[in-house]
Parts: structure tokens; C-alpha cells; sequence
């Protein structure tokens, strides 16, 4: 058995400290379990609390095929003392409870979540510039907690800091050593790295744009407005209510007051419910693909201090169904409330205390009733229009694009290939089946099926299909009794299906 030694004795009453392993711990809390863009989302709220009107985000590829990762903004930048108080684990909480960085254990566990090294580049409001480094390897070796901070003396990081903050203050932060985005034993082939840094820099924007829409839209008075740039290329706002299209139906728009066991207020929040356009009555094709009309994309969306908190469903008021793909709620709160909904560190989840959701459950079912009274009209209009033969208000159905049999549609790595006859109408209620002939596995869809209809008639998308699909599977899954043979080889089934949906993406050929 090893005992560390401790530096400091017990005192008269027993007491004696027992400060962390630096190196063990540093290491540890690089598993706190932060998705990329949360990480990169924590960075963003430390620039717009620093008052910055721009921030400029880098997510690429250097020479070497390694991951280049900054962030830089025109903020009010650091002093010696901030930065050293920025880098440092469990510093003091900030006296200012509504700046959005406040539940991050942000910049320095976000960023080393990620890499190894963190690079700050500043220059505070006096005019002096600062260099800051927090190295894991140096805490291991040390066994302190410790960072260093010296003035900015490097010709090349000034002139980089200078094209972001203008000469005047801004921050800028370089993640170095990045090892965790991509997988360790992967070979450096440029293709394969490059598809996949480009995905992180498009969950990215789509992440951004949506988080901190309040701050991009300029059209938005609700909060400070901020420009966020991605690679150079400036990020849209992306409103997951869609406030900005004419004919969203906001529902209803309360404000509710949350009470403390004493009977006393403690704070305010309000709570807003829509009904999203149909597909034509958006403004426009690329704002119908933004507003991702999905599964996935309905539900509550919690907002703290005009920023987007979480989106988890329905908060427990019910489950997601593709009724309610058009439904969509804003919960706007404000720092008062933090306590009350537990705000994860990450930012990226709320658990609500028990009856916070009682007042606006009823208004979620009711939104869920006129959801399904709007799906219901549009169809009954549309079989009205067919019958009378009005080719004016009847959407002519949009033929899917049939596989052509003589060759796969998709080939899997090191696997078989995929083949899928859509010309073969099957008898009984079955969607498709499947046969095989030899080592491969063919697909044959019923096109009688009224959901092969409906996919054929371009009501869903891709993205809305898949999910109905998925929701139709998960639903039968729910009725099997848990520990069942039957639930184990639907579990095995999943499993198998997964990870053949994940070989075709990865082997697919743009």
C-alpha cells in the first residue's frame, strides 16, 4: 500500500489539510464530460461578458494536419492578476450572477476537456498585453497548481492578437496540443481529417446559431448585439421558435411567478408557445431547412439571460411524438432562478424542481391538440382539392427517386453491399422484407404501404421520416417486457442496425 506524504501536520483538534494531487486531478477532470460545442459555447459566453461586439472563432487544420482552435473577440481583455484568476480551478465566484459564464468551470475544463495547453493573448483596457499558459504537463511534473503569465513579447502572437482586437483591448485563446479531437491510433490521412474537422466546425455554427441567436439577430432587441464569425464566414441567427416568420402562431405568452416555501417571490420567468408554418409557408427554402421541423427539434427551449440554455423535450410534461413536430416553446428565465432549475455546469441541461412545469402543462397539451387540428385540416384541404380536380391548391405528389437495382445504392466498408428493390408491392401490412441471396441482403419495400405513401408524396423530410421511423421502432420496443428474450434481440437488432447505418456514413462516397 503507498501513503502520499503530506507537507502539513494534524493541528491541536485534528484538523490537517489534504490539498489534491495536482497532477492526478488535472488530469481527472479532463473527463467532466463536455461535448465540443458546449466547450466552445463556454468560450463565447466569456467574450460576450467581457463586452465584446465581435468574436471570431478558428476551427481547422495547421500544415501538419493537427487541429488549429482559437477564439479571439474585442473584449475588455485581462490583467495579469484576471488571467491567473481565469486559469485557476475553483476560483471565486463572480459577484456579477447574470453574466452567462457563471456556471462554467468554463474556460480552463472546457478547454483542457480538448487539449493539453491553453494560450491566452491580451491586452487589457490600459493598453498592456499579457501572455498566459496553463500546461497539464507542467502541473503533472510540478505537482502544482500553477500557471504562468508574462508580459506579450513574441512579435508574431502580438501581430495575431492585433488582427482580432484592432490594437485595441480583446482576449485571445489558442487551444495547444489538442488530443482529444480526433481518435488517438487514427492514421494523419488529409481526406479523412479534414471531413472530420469540418464536421466539428458545422456542429459548431449550427450550435452557435441557434445558442446565441439573440445576440446575432440585429433585428433583436432583447439582447446586445454580437457578431460571431466561424473560419471568417459570419454566422446567421438561427430563432428554434421561429419568431421571425409571419406565419408562426404564437399560442399562448404568460409570465409566471416562482415562489420560495415562505409564499415569496423569488423570481419571474415567461413561457411562450408556438405553432411553426407549414412547409410553403415559410419564408423560404433555406428557412425551412433551419428551422429543422423534427423529433429531434421540438420541445422547450430554456433561455437564461437570452442565451439557450437546454432543450430537453418536454421537461417530463410528455414525450415527443410526431404530432407535435410543429410545436415549439420558449421558457425565458433570469438569473434569480438558477437555484430553482439547477442549472448543469455545462450548460447544457436544466432538472427542474417538482411542479415547476404544473402551471404550462396544460398549455403543452392544448398546443399538441391545435398541432394535430392544423395537420388535419391541410390534408383534408388537400384530398378536397384532388377530388375536385383544382390543381391550383392540390400539391401534386413528388415522385421518389427509385433505386435502380442493377447496381447498390450505398456500399459499406469491408462489408456487403446495399441493395433495395422499390418496385416490388408485398402482400399483408408489412412496411418492406428482407430476403438474401447469397452474401447479399436485399431490401424490398411495399409500396401499398400508406407510410411508403407518404414518403412518396414529399409531405416529410428526410430528416422528419427517419425520426418517424425510429420513434415507430422505439414504440414497439417500449411494449416488449423488459429482460424478455424478445427485448434482448431487439436490442441486438438495434445494435446491428446502428452500426451498419454508421459504416455506410463513414464509407460513403461524396
Amino acid at each position: 500500500m503507498v501513503v502520499s506524504k503530506l507537507s502539513q501536520k494534524f493541528d491541536k483538534e485534528g484538523y490537517i489539510e489534504i490539498p489534491p494531487v495536482a497532477g492526478g486531478l488535472s488530469e481527472t477532470l479532463r473527463a467532466a464530460g463536455y461535448e465540443f460545442v458546449d466547450a466552445m459555447a463556454d468560450l463565447v459566453d466569456n467574450s460576450i461578458d467581457a463586452g465584446a461586439t465581435e468574436i471570431y472563432v478558428n476551427i481547422s487544420l495547421d500544415s501538419y494536419l493537427e487541429p488549429c482552435v482559437f477564439i479571439a473577440d474585442n473584449g475588455c481583455g485581462m490583467s495579469r492578476v484576471e488571467i491567473a484568476r481565469a486559469l485557476t480551478y475553483g476560483s471565486e465566484d463572480s459577484a456579477e450572477t447574470d453574466r452567462l459564464g457563471k456556471f462554467g468551470i468554463g474556460l480552463k475544463t472546457a478547454s483542457t476537456a480538448f487539449c493539453r495547453k491553453i494560450l491566452i493573448l491580451t491586452r487589457d483596457e490600459l493598453g498592456t498585453c499579457w501572455r498566459g499558459v496553463l500546461d497539464l504537463d507542467d502541473i503533472k511534473n510540478t505537482s502544482l497548481w500553477r500557471c504562468r503569465v508574462t508580459e506579450l513579447e513574441n512579435a508574431q502572437e502580438r501581430a495575431l492578437l492585433d488582427n482580432f482586437a484592432d490594437r485595441g483591448s480583446g482576449t485571445l485563446i489558442w487551444w495547444h496540443e489538442v488530443d482529444h479531437l480526433f481518435d488517438k491510433d487514427a492514421a494523419r490521412v488529409e481526406a479523412s481529417r479534414k471531413r472530420k474537422i469540418n464536421s466539428y466546425a458545422k456542429k459548431f455554427a449550427e450550435h452557435a446559431s441557434r445558442t446565441f441567436h439573440r445576440f446575432i439577430d440585429h433585428n433583436d432587441d432583447r439582447a446586445r448585439n454580437v457578431d460571431i464569425y466561424l473560419n471568417n464566414e459570419k454566422l446567421k441567427a438561427n430563432n428554434p421558435v421561429c419568431e421571425g416568420e409571419k406565419a408562426t402562431r404564437v399560442l399562448s405568452s404568460t409570465v409566471h411567478n416562482v415562489l420560495d416555501e415562505r409564499g415569496e417571490v423569488i423570481g419571474k420567468y415567461t413561457f411562450r408557445i408556438a405553432l411553426l408554418p407549414n412547409k410553403e409557408e415559410f419564408s423560404g427554402e433555406e428557412a425551412w431547412k433551419r428551422a429543422a421541423i423534427s423529433l429531434n427539434s421540438q420541445g422547450i427551449y430554456v433561455y437564461r439571460e437570452n442565451r439557450i440554455i437546454a432543450h430537453q423535450g418536454w421537461m417530463g410534461i410528455r414525450e415527443k411524438h410526431p404530432s407535435g413536430n410543429y410545436v415549439r416553446a420558449a421558457l425565458d428565465m433570469d438569473h434569480k432562478l438558477d437555484e430553482v432549475l439547477k442549472i448543469d455546469y455545462k450548460k447544457d441541461s436544466v432538472t427542474a424542481r417538482e411542479g415547476f412545469c404544473d402551471p404550462f402543462a396544460g398549455t403543452v397539451a392544448r398546443a399538441f391538440t391545435s398541432a394535430q387540428e392544423k395537420v388535419d385540416s391541410a390534408k383534408k384541404q388537400k384530398e378536397e382539392a384532388t377530388f375536385f380536380g383544382d390543381e391550383k391548391k392540390a400539391d401534386k405528389p413528388k415522385p421518389t427517386k427509385k433505386a435502380d437495382t442493377s447496381k447498390p445504392v450505398a456500399k459499406m466498408a469491408s462489408k456487403e453491399d446495399v441493395w433495395i428493390t422499390a418496385s416490388k408491392a408485398l402482400g399483408g401490412a408489412s412496411l418492406w422484407e428482407a430476403s438474401k441471396e447469397k452474401d447479399t441482403t436485399e431490401l424490398h419495400c411495399n409500396h401499398a404501404h400508406p407510410f411508403y405513401k407518404l414518403l412518396e408524396s414529399g409531405q416529410l423530410s428526410p430528416t422528419e421520416a427517419l425520426e418517424t421511423v425510429l420513434w415507430a421502432f422505439g414504440k414497439a420496443q417500449n411494449s416488449l417486457v423488459k429482460g424478455s428474450t424478445a427485448a434482448k434481440m431487439m436490442d441486438i437488432i438495434k445494435s446491428g442496425v446502428s452500426s451498419d447505418l454508421r459504416s455506410i456514413a463513414e464509407s460513403w462516397e461524396e
